[in-house]
């Protein structure tokens, strides 16, 4: 069934395909419009469907939709099963990175499914600061 909640939410972490979403960005979008049960709910059947995927970084989580691609003729999306993020230690921020997983090698036998490949560092922006400081 589609709601308008699932809607908003939905095009807000499309909208912001290279950032991880953590609740409280997503409760700002509603404007109060949504209360934290609504939008918490609209996650959980969001990520059921495959349209979103949650992902949990220090027991906090986050959401997103960058592996959401336009199939031709826009009608429809698909979710990759290949994704790359990197977290900033300093402000917290989660980055979707493009990387292409084609070069992964298995044993013999093995086969892939997914892949997801999660970085821990410091964004250009907190590097930037870090550097100044140390100056």
């Amino acid at each position: 069934m589609i709601t308008e909640a699932r809607v908003d939410v939905l095009t807000f972490l499309v909208k912001n395909d290279k950032k991880l979403s953590g609740l409280p960005e997503i409760l700002k979008i509603s404007n109060s419009k949504y209360n934290r049960i609504t939008i918490h709910r609209t996650l959980i059947t969001l990520c059921t469907m495959k349209l979103i995927y949650k992902m949990v970084i220090k027991n906090r989580p986050f959401y997103g939709a960058s592996a959401l691609q336009n199939v031709p003729g826009g009608k429809t999306i698909r979710p990759s099963a290949e994704l790359c993020h990197f977290h900033c230690e300093s402000c917290g921020q989660v980055v979707s990175v493009a990387y292409n997983f084609n070069d992964v090698k298995l044993p013999p036998g093995f086969t892939k499914s997914a892949v997801t490949l999660f970085l821990t560092g410091n964004c250009a922006k907190c590097s930037a600061r870090i550097i100044k400081k140390q100056e």
